[in-house]
């Protein structure tokens, strides 16, 4: 299984290279699962919401662009981008959010003492 996903990464990889340039597919590449790992712990879990946020990153993202007028790539990626930061401020047990929320506790439990 090893040698087929490095197989499909090579291809996805050359065809995103030609297709869109080195930093749009790099981040077309990182971003949905870095925003996965954010969501979730374990591998299989990630693996499938990483690729739910890819398409929706990559439907979205031509939506716009159509829309729009604007280049899909770029729109994409934005797209990709925002999943990320809106998954670093809310992720459960590590985002910002719940960051803010457990200080909030915690000052109320010494206020309260």
């Amino acid at each position: 299984w090893d040698g087929l996903l490095l197989v499909l990464l090579a291809l996805a990889l050359t065809t995103a290279f030609q297709t869109v340039g080195n930093l749009l597919a790099l981040a077309l590449l990182l971003a949905p699962p870095a925003t996965a790992r954010l969501l979730t712990r374990r591998l299989v879990p990630m693996i499938v919401v990483a690729a739910l946020i890819a398409t929706a990153a990559s439907i979205t993202g031509l939506l716009i662009s159509y829309w729009q007028n604007v280049p899909s790539g770029p729109t994409i990626v934005v797209i990709a981008g925002a999943f990320f930061g809106l998954a670093w401020l809310i992720a459960p047990g590590s985002g910002i959010v719940w960051a803010l929320l457990a200080r909030h506790r915690l000052r109320a439990v010494h206020h309260t003492a």
